[in-house]
């Protein structure tokens, strides 16, 4: 695995024809535009939903005055 840097309004290319622009930055989201032929499959992954049954149980405070 390639794990690149780039800065806003700079370009990765990959191959022949296929161009990833990074387009915005906001905090840690990245914004990015992709440039490529017809035959090519572009597909989103994101990442798996948290699965609330393994998060440990959080404890109860009763609040004193």
């Amino acid at each position: 695995m390639l794990v690149l840097s780039r800065k806003q309004g700079e370009e990765i290319v990959i191959g022949e024809g296929v161009k990833i622009s990074i387009v915005g930055v906001s905090g840690r989201r990245v914004k990015l535009a992709i440039d490529a032929p017809k035959e090519v499959t572009i597909q989103r992954v994101s990442p798996p939903a948290t699965d609330v049954t393994r998060i440990a149980p959080t404890s109860h405070v009763m609040a004193t005055r």
